[in-house]
Order: structure tokens, then sequence, then C-alpha cells
């Protein structure tokens, strides 16, 4: 059993190593001949293995006979083992000396390799000095080498760029980019130029010209791409600044208000827009006109002259536009040499304009010389220069006796030092300063100008003079002195008014209250019966008017006391809502019997305030009143508070009659209501809002109506954040 074991192994052995022979053997290599008997003889090997395989296996005797058996044992012996032995020998005899040429081969492909090696040095050497970035890439769009500018502008090296495709290595879009040229190079062979712009890492931007083609191997098959890209940011550049100085010159000659032409003893060569504009033609007919067609007879002789003398001073003359209109030029004129040609660049000017301003200058003297306010002109160091006749009749002063002095002879005293240095001072800075003097006049007496100083500058922006615009306001003091006084008296009048008000409102309270006291007595019948039922409605009337006299007391007093100043917050810690819910419940009877509804929204949120309880109480009261008393039956009611902007906002909104646009801000002020049918069918002082204001304003807040007649009113109470208890 192990022999069989063994023989089978061994031919197993023997047929994988003639597969492995035959699989790679060398078709054009020097070893051919003896690779070949070298093989002949493991194939024997093999053959005579399985031979031996084959005897151990009783059941192939029926295919020979006995007979055979020596045969077979004899080609096991001789074919198999001997000739495969043989064959074994040959092959290695045969292939010793094609081993030495082999070998001899190897030295030649290593010398090969040397001087490829070197080769490719000097072209990596030759790349690398080249100006211009170059680049491989194979197959599959990855980089397979470049040069060490394409490593400097990238700023990677070249382990870093080997084996990355664009995506890799550059933004998304550009990358895009490359890979597209990379498709029409391998379509196409090679691609136009064209240019691209490569962000470096440092933040700059490098312009760059791009030549892309593909290299095929020796079968024709596509290897690869080549590119070289150059530097030319610096071209870009200079093309950019050559553009940018020519569009400056062409801008200078087309924004230009001179008209410049350029021509010779050939005719007109050129000429820039504002000719074009200033004639009427456009380009095309201009160059094809002559000093006869753009000049008016009475100024053609004039013209011509000049341009045979060559003469390069300024004059005036009279132009003809296209459409027969003339108009006055100035023109001056400059001899040059162009392209090795003598020619004439002529620079007109339309001095129209310029004539209708020296007709303007003449009537702004006369206006001047005329105008009903005083005209001072001085010099940079306040020297006057000029006055107009009005100066005279104002301060006394002739004009002789005023030029070459300074306004100084007309201080009275009343404006001080530090006043003249900051007058000095504005208008030295280029500002215009006003104010008021009050002067003197040549005979004594004083007198006051309102007067207004300014700055007159140059071209270069230097000051060259001062003036002064001055109004006599005399009587116009006067009339403020008077209204002051009046004013004054004004004041004191209503200090007197509101302190009247107040004593008679105290004088007026005391027996309110025993009337309303007494009425609620004799209405209970705490001393007995009144006897008549119609006691009962006349003690109801009573009482009713006096609590309604009451309140108009009471508002009237406490009008008063903010108006003079008396009213006094007793300030702390309020709950918002709590008070809500108060105000409510005061003038919920009211709701109920004028069937009206009310809702109540989001006041949960609302933050306690610093502030005086009972003015706070008193605003909602008032608008909740207002509300229930201008909103018909079946009406709504609403009342609403949060934080808007960090500020507490509480909002009574109705559906009520509303408030005209027109009368919107007049109801605010007191004894005033929007309709004088409504207040005879609504009891009412027109107090309400006023109060409600004033009280807002003291909590530094504000109250705000809006309203649309016929829809209803939103009134809105407004505290400053300052007041949030934290």
């Amino acid at each position: 059993m192990l022999d069989l074991t063994a023989d089978i192994i061994r031919a197993a052995v023997l047929i994988v190593l003639v597969v492995v022979i035959i699989w790679r053997r060398p078709t054009q290599d020097l070893t051919f001949q003896g690779w070949n008997y070298i093989t002949a003889g493991f194939i024997l090997f093999a053959f005579g293995s399985l031979l031996d395989v084959a005897d151990n296996f009783s059941f192939l005797d029926k295919f020979h006979t006995s007979d055979a058996a020596p045969v077979l044992s004899v080609i096991e012996e001789l074919v198999g083992y001997l000739g495969g032995t043989l064959l074994l020998f040959i092959g290695v005899i045969k292939a010793v000396p094609s081993f030495k040429k082999l070998n001899q081969q190897v030295e030649r492909l290593e010398t090969a390799e040397r001087r490829v090696g070197r080769h490719n040095n000097f072209l990596q050497t030759l790349l690398d000095a080249m100006p211009a970035q170059i680049f491989f890439k194979d197959q599959d769009g990855k980089y397979i080498g470049c040069n060490k500018l394409f490593q400097k502008n990238i700023e990677l090296e070249m382990d870093e760029i080997v084996g990355k495709t664009s995506h890799e290595l550059f933004p998304k879009d550009l990358a895009d980019s490359f890979i597209e040229d990379d498709v029409k190079a391998i379509k196409s062979g090679v691609t136009d130029e064209k240019v691209a712009i490569f962000t470096r890492p440092d933040g700059s931007h490098m312009h760059i010209l791009m030549h892309k083609a593909r290299f095929d191997n020796p079968d024709g098959s596509f290897a690869g791409l080549i590119g070289i890209s150059v530097d030319i940011s610096e071209r870009i550049k200079a093309e950019h600044d050559l553009r940018i100085s020519e569009e400056r010159l062409r801008r200078l000659s087309e924004l230009s208000n001179e008209g410049i032409i350029i021509h010779s003893d050939k005719g007109m060569s050129d000429c820039n827009d504002a000719a074009m504009r200033m004639f009427g033609y456009d380009y095309e007919e201009m160059v094809t006109l002559g000093a006869a067609e753009l000049i008016a007879p009475e100024s053609l002789d004039r013209v011509m002259d000049a341009i045979r003398t060559k003469k390069t001073g300024g004059y005036e003359a009279v132009g003809i536009r296209k459409d027969g209109s003339r108009f006055e030029i100035g023109i001056t004129a400059k001899n040059s040499v162009l392209h090795g040609e003598n020619n004439r660049i002529t620079f007109i000017r339309d001095i129209s304009a310029q004539k209708e301003v020296e007709g303007r200058l003449r009537k702004l003297s006369k206006a001047i010389e005329q105008n009903p306010a005083v005209i001072q002109i001085t010099d940079p160091q306040g020297v006057v220069e000029y006055v107009n006749p009005k100066f005279t009749d104002v301060t006394g002063y002739e004009p002789d006796e005023i030029i070459g002095r300074t306004p100084s002879v007309l201080k009275s005293g009343h404006t001080s030092e530090q006043e003249y240095r900051e007058l000095w001072q504005t208008i030295s800075n280029g500002n215009v300063w006003t104010g008021v003097f009050k002067n003197k006049h040549k005979n004594g007496d004083f007198f006051w100008e309102r007067a207004s100083i300014s700055s007159v500058v140059n071209d270069l922006g230097e000051i060259t003079n001062y003036v002064a615009t001055k109004e006599d306001i005399t009587k116009q003091r006067m009339a403020e002195a008077q209204l002051m006084q009046a004013k004054e008296s004004a004041e004191v009048a209503n200090r007197a008014k509101s302190e009247f008000l107040a004593n008679m409102s105290h004088e007026l309270r005391t027996p309110l209250n025993a009337i309303i006291g007494f009425s609620e007595l004799m209405e209970r019948e705490v001393f007995g019966p009144l006897g008549s039922e119609r006691y009962h409605d006349y003690l109801s009337d009573i009482r009713n008017s006096g609590d309604h006299l009451l309140k108009l007391i009471n508002d009237i007093l406490d009008l008063s006391k903010i108006e003079a100043g008396e009213f006094s917050l007793n300030e702390e810690n309020i709950d918002l809502q709590s008070l809500i819910n108060s105000s409510i419940t005061i003038i919920r009877p009211r709701l109920d019997s004028g069937d009206l509804d009310l809702e109540i929204l989001s006041t949960s949120s609302l933050p306690n305030v610093y502030a005086d309880e009972r003015g706070i109480k008193q605003i909602l009261i008032n608008l909740l009143s207002n509300a229930v008393k201008f909103t018909p039956s079946g009406g709504k009611i609403r009342i609403e508070g949060g934080l808007d902007e960090d500020n507490v906002f509480i909002r009574v909104v109705d559906t009520g009659i509303g408030i005209p646009k027109e009368k919107l801000e007049d109801v605010m002020n007191p004894f005033i209501q929007v309709d004088a049918a409504m207040t005879r069918q609504v009891q009412g002082t027109g107090l309400g809002l006023s109060i409600s204001q004033k009280l807002c304003e003291l909590h530094e807040g504000s109250l705000k109506l809006s309203s649309e007649e016929g829809k209803g009113t939103v009134a809105s109470v407004i505290l400053p954040a300052s007041r949030i208890v934290q």
C-alpha cells in the first residue's frame, strides 16, 4: 500500500511538472531546442510512473495478456525511465551553450537598461530645466510623472502626485475642465490652446496656457497623455495693464468735454466722441468733413489762417452743427508728428455755456447789488473786499469806509471771543456757519443780524474768500421777545388754571361725598322707610349724578396734578395679570348690561413690573370703559398682553364705532370726543385717554391708538423693558 501511494504521488508530481514546463517554455528563447529535450524527458518519466501505478491494479490485467507483462516491464524501464534520463541528459547538454548566450543577452539587457536609465535621467533633467509645466498621465487618467516646475506650482512632492487623478489634486471645477480637455486629446490626438486659471494653495492665481497630446503603445493602443502648460500670468497682467492703459486713454478721450480732431493736409484722420456729439455727426460722417463743413462762414477765414500758419494759441470761432444750428467754440491746436506724418491735433470747446454763464454773472452781479440782504465778501484773513449797497443801509458805513478793514468795527461786545473762535474754526474747515450777531450801527445804535458765512475755494481746494449773507432781524427779535413774554404769561395762567382746578376739585369733592353718602343711606332706608316709591328713583338719580360728577372732578384733579408736575408715582412690584383681572371685575357689570363678549388672551405670560398700581389700574379701567361705551350691544372686546421687542404691552381691542382717521390724533387731547352725537348718547368728559397717555409717559412708556371707523379700535399700553422685575 505504501508503494502504491508513493507511485501515485511521484506520477502526480511528474505530470504537474510536465504541465508547468510546457506552459512556461520559452517561445523565442535561445534555449528552445534544449528545453524541448528536457520536456520530452520529463514526459517519459511521467509515462513510466503511470505504468508503475497501473501494475498495482489487478482489474487492469484483463487489458493485456500474461505474455505481455514482461514487455510492459521492459517498456516501463527502457522507454520510461531510461529514455527519460537520456532525453534529460541530451536537453541539459544542448541547453548549456544556450544558457551562456542567454547570460550574454542578460548582460546586454542590463547595459541597455543602464543606458535607458541615463537617458531617462537626461530627459527628466531636461524636463526640469524647461520653463514650462510638464506632466504625464496613464490611460486611467492618473499622473505618472511631471517636472519640478509642475511640483513647485501646485506645491506637492512627486510621491504626492504620482498615482493621483486630477480630482484628487485640484478643485472640482478645475479638475472637470482638465478631464474634459483630456477626453478631447484622446479623441483627436491633440488639443487646442486653452487658458485656465489655477489657484495656488497660498490663494494667489496663476494663468496657464495648456497643450495636451496623447501617446500610444508600440501596438497603437492608447497609453496615456502628455501635457505642457506655460505660466502666462505676467503676460496676462501685461495685457491687462495695456488694456487698462488703452481703456484709460480711450475713456479720457471719450469722457472729455473737449472735442479732439486729428487732421493733416490729407484731411481728418480721427476724432473723439465729444467732437461727434458737439457737431452732431457719427464717426463715418465726421472723418470725411473739413473745416468748411464745421466752421461758420464768418469764422472760416480765421480758422484756415490758423491751420496754414500752424498757430498753436487759443482763439474763438463759431461752429455749425449737422442740423445747421450755430454755437460758439474755443479752439486750441497742437502740431505733432504721428506715424512719420505731420498732423495737427485740434481741441475744441463748446463755450456757448461759458458765454451764457458770463451773461448770468453779469445778472448775478446786478442781483447782488440790488439784493435786500447784506452781502459781504472778505479775503481769507477776514479783510473786507466787497459789500453791497444794503450793507450801507443796515450799518451806516459806506463801502470805502469798510473795504480794506475787518468787520470788527461792527462789534457790540455781545458776542464772546469764544464764539468768534468757533466761527473761524468752522469756516476755516470749509463748513458753513450760521448764527446771530448783535452789532453796532455807525451812529451807535444796536441791531440784530442773522448771518450765514461760507468759504469759497479754488480748483486746488484752497480757500480764497469768505462770503457772509446777513439779514437784519431787529424787528423780528423784538417780536420774539414779545412772544416770549406772552408765552411766560400763558404758562403762568396755565399754572394758575391748574391750581384753581385742583383747589376747586378739593372743595367740590367734600360736599359731593356727603351727598353721595347720604343718598346711599336713604336708599338703604337705614333710619326708616321714605314713604313714596318715587323717592327711591330720585335718590338713585342723585347718587348716579353724584358719582358721575365725582369721577369728573377726580379726572380733572388728576389731570391738573399731572400737568402741574405734582402727580407722584407710588412704584412697587405689580402682578399685571392680577391687576388686569381686578380691572375686569370692576367693569364686568357694564359688560353684562351692555351684552358684550369679553375675551382674555395670553395675559398669563405677562411679567411683573415696577410701577404705580393705581396709575396702571386707572389706565386699564379707562381703556376698558371706552371700549364698553363705544361698542354696540352684541360686540366683542379682547384684552391681550405679552412682550414685543423686550417691551411689555397690553392691548384692549374692541369692535366698536371706531375713530375717523383725521381725528385719531385729537382724541388724546383733554375734553375731546370723536363725535358730538355720541357724546350726547354716552356720558364722558373726554379726559380718559388724555390722563391714560400722561400716566403712560410718567412710566416712561406710551399709549398708541389704531382704529378704523365702523370696525373698531386697538389701544396699546407699552411699558419699557426697564420696568420688568427680573
